[in-house]
């Protein structure tokens, strides 16, 4: 069925909503508004159920049609504007979004008064008791125009920021490092504005010198079905929020960063957050807005766009970026810009190499030896899960400024458990910005209930959590909106992140609960409570189903080695079962009922090798998938609710080849989490795949056999750990000659000899000859170095595996 809605009107309004529509209705509508402006705006059609491919849809504009475009940009003007789409549910909005167009829709610019001077901050109420009980409400409207900036805020100390080489500069030309939070979607965290709000007491309280204020542009809410931010259905974020907290920074003599926060990446069903368009021509609307009434102050600093991700280009970020560029510069040709890196904010090499240039001076190519002035680049980093720091360097040394506008504490989804002792990794990032003058924004200054927030939540259930932040609701006698905070309810983390900001260095006071015979160990820190198991996957290797995985030095990995499968031809393991071979076990028991975080270390270079499988004791498997890793990531792919006091198994195995896993942690909520030695049960078998044996001599390596198995020919495994003993193996071959064997060693090729594999003929050598034969063995026990000896004529076998039962 197809949906029409058909509208006549005159652009001229900030943002237009129409509201939602069935199928077949029609409705004329007229808009018709004055006052000062653009002479161009953004159509924007959001349509639920309408973003994949497999539905169509198209906007006709005066005549014109435009098939499955979400936004174009148009002047002010009247339109007559049709959309159809080829679904029969769902809805459709459209919005004009830009600033007001000239005199109701395409007169001439108003001549502008040159007189024209901010609305001066009425005389301010007096200062309010701080005492926490005492605190008045804070006010949630700011002033209508800065006043200047006065006292010695940061602006006043270093005035109009620049880009000086691979650094950014005050105006005197002294190194600058800007440190602050960036706040968490404004949409869902909104911040108190005006006196007594809350940069007012960030400032107070934590002595910030920047605030980034993240606007999400389009972001799919999954909790609420719907599309958050300023191109969704929060179209007043800019007038509500952002508008204010610039008004609020100038107020206060800080830094502020406008972000166009947009999670830029192809669409993904497991990812719904991620956008594919960036929104260009609404993001040129929008900062020429800013610009155009807040390019004369040396507060501002503008952030194109948030992350652009694995799936775009750097080609794809410059296009989008001098778009935007072009549109800020017609208003504020001085204030620091940043670009983001590449992949999530973690390659700052590739803009180093190809940077932005001064789109005045290049010619029609881009040929010009000249960059872009005062461009910065931002990366995005979370300790836990991150360590680019040399790519960095390399960076800088190519001549970029870097400017760090999101990292946290945090595994890079914002949450699991942190380690701020000295010398760990956050400590290593604040050490490594500090020592090269890197400017820096924290995630996030809320109180949601994730690690990385530097408050506390009012409840885990962030739902929950969101619908009372903005109430201002007290906790433990602090207004956690607005603030000012005490200790607390400023999480460890938080004051930790205040004595960076402040150089002052202390001891975390945070310990993670142990074993309560032993002495605490001060580090790594975990929030919240509940202890954890740290479990070096290298260290299972002796484990009877390890092998195939393989251990495989790494100087970046922790305790310089991980393992993974070795390369297969990109053929991924199907059918995960207990007894497939591949996998490693980890035990543990639990002093009570809890929930068990499950994190893992993991460095995913592609596509071809991202995955893995995962269960809990006698649970279904689950797959891990569809997540390519900059270097080493801290994953999080669930936490197992309600496991009861005792013991329980881990099991993790194989999926993709490549792949390396390096090391888990295990977060109980409650009580103490303990490894115990893994001991299988009797019976369980050691399967050795043949292809994937650690050395080889004269056999050819196929997949997934081997073969050419001549006379004293031979593969060994190492670490098979075959226990309390084995008496029979099984073999899956396939051959065309009888009177052939493989002896089976230990040791060496010449070891102890644990049985001899007398083969018959299997009626040839191809896949559909395979069959499956069995030998005796004695004195297979213990852990140790296997041998197959293969002995005879020529072209003894395939083998595919060897099975100890």
């Amino acid at each position: 069925m197809i949906k029409n809605y058909v509208m006549i009107f005159t652009v001229a309004a900030l943002v237009i909503c129409l509201p939602v529509i069935v199928s077949g209705e029609t409705i004329s509508l007229d808009y018709s508004f004055g006052g000062q402006g653009v002479k161009s705006f953004t159509l924007y059609a959001s349509v639920a159920f309408c973003i994949n491919s497999w539905c169509t849809n198209s906007v006709t504009v005066n005549g014109v049609v435009y098939t499955n475009v979400y936004s174009s940009f148009f002047e002010c003007g009247t339109y007559v504007i049709e959309y159809s789409s080829s679904v029969s549910y769902g809805h459709i909005e459209f919005r004009a979004i830009g600033p007001p167009c000239y005199g109701g829709g395409g007169g001439e610019d108003p001549t502008p008064d040159p007189t024209l001077e901010p609305t001066p901050d009425p005389t301010p109420d007096p200062t309010p008791d701080p005492t926490p009980d005492s605190d008045p409400e804070p006010t949630t409207e700011s002033t209508l125009a800065p006043t200047q900036v006065t006292g010695d805020g940061p602006v006043s100390e270093y005035g109009q920021l620049k880009v000086s080489g691979s650094h950014i500069v005050s105006a005197s030309n002294n190194l600058v490092q800007l440190k602050g939070f960036s706040s968490h979607g404004l949409q869902w965290f909104p911040y108190a504005t005006g006196a007594n709000g809350t940069i007012e007491n960030l400032v107070e309280s934590f002595n910030i010198q920047v605030l980034r204020a993240a606007m999400y542009a389009y972001e799919w809410d999954l909790g609420r079905s719907q599309w958050a931010g300023y191109l969704g259905v929060h179209s007043n974020l800019y007038n509500d929020q952002v508008r204010p907290l610039i008004l609020d920074a100038i107020d206060n003599g800080i830094y502020i960063i406008v972000d166009w926060h947009i999670h830029w990446n192809p669409s993904d069903p497991n990812n719904q957050h991620w956008t594919p368009d960036p929104h260009t021509n609404e993001a040129k609307a929008f900062f020429s807005m800013v610009a155009q009434e807040f390019g004369s102050y040396e507060n501002i600093i503008y952030e194109v766009i948030n992350e652009p991700g694995h799936g775009i280009s750097w080609s794809q970020v410059k296009t989008h970026a001098y778009e935007v560029i072009s549109a800020i510069r017609q208003y504020d040709p001085d204030n620091i810009i940043l670009v983001p890196s590449p992949i999530w904010g973690q390659d700052p090499v590739t803009p180093s190499n190809d940077p932005l240039l001064d789109a005045v001076d290049a010619d029609q190519d881009g040929n010009t030896s000249e960059k872009a002035p005062n461009v910065a680049y931002t990366i995005h980093f979370y300790a836990m899960s991150h360590n680019f720091r040399d790519s960095a360097d390399q960076a800088m040394s190519n001549g970029i400024a870097l400017f760090a506008t999101e990292w946290g504490v945090s595994n890079y989804t914002g949450d699991g458990y942190i380690d701020i002792s000295e010398g760990g990794p956050a400590d290593q990032w604040i050490d490594w910005m500090e020592a090269n003058s890197i400017s820096w924004t924290a995630w996030s200054f809320c109180n949601k209930g994730e690690s990385s927030a530097i408050l506390e939540p009012y409840s885990y259930d962030n739902i929950e959590n969101e619908a009372r932040w903005p109430v201002n609701e007290i906790m433990n006698g602090y207004y956690m909106q607005s603030g000012p905070w005490g200790n607390s309810v400023i999480k460890d983390a938080g004051i930790w992140l205040r004595d960076k900001i402040n150089n002052v260095v202390i001891t975390p006071t945070t310990e993670p609960i142990s074993d309560p015979t032993s002495e605490p160990t001060p580090e790594p820190t975990v929030l919240p409570g509940g202890s954890i198991l740290e479990v070096e996957l290298e260290n299972l290797l002796s484990q009877n189903l390890f092998s195939p995985l393989a251990v495989t030095n790494d100087s970046s990995a922790s305790g310089g080695q991980a393992i993974h499968w070795p390369e297969n031809g990109n053929a991924p393991l199907f059918g995960p079962s207990d007894t497939t071979a591949g996998q490693v076990l980890i035990s543990f028991t639990l002093s009570q009922p809890a929930n068990v975080e499950f994190s893992i270390r993991a460095k995913f270079d592609n596509i071809t090798n991202d995955s893995f499988y995962y269960k809990m004791d006698s649970g279904s498997w689950s797959e891990q998938n569809n997540l390519t890793t900059s270097g080493y990531w801290i994953l999080t792919p669930t936490t197992f609710n309600g496991l009861g006091a005792g013991s329980h198994t881990l099991r993790i195995l194989r999926r993709e080849d490549g792949a390396l896993l390096d090391k888990v942690y295990l977060r109980a909520s409650e009580g103490i989490i303990a490894a115990v030695a893994y001991n299988p049960p009797p019976g369980t078998p050691v399967i050795l795949q043949a292809e994937y044996c650690n050395n080889n001599s004269g056999v050819a390596v196929y997949l997934p056999f081997i073969g050419n198995c001549d006379n004293n020919d031979w593969i060994s495994f190492n670490n098979v750990n075959l226990g309390s003993g084995y008496s029979t193996i099984r073999f899956r071959v396939a051959t065309g000659l009888s009177n052939n064997s493989v002896e089976v060693r230990a040791g060496s090729i010449y070891g102890t000899l644990l049985g001899t594999i007398n083969i018959y003929n299997t009626g040839g050598y191809n896949l559909d000859n395979f069959n499956e034969q069995t030998c005796s063995l004695s004195g297979a026990r213990g852990v140790n170095t296997i041998y197959f000896v293969f002995k005879g004529s020529v072209g003894v076998g395939n083998f595919d595996w060897f099975r100890f039962e």
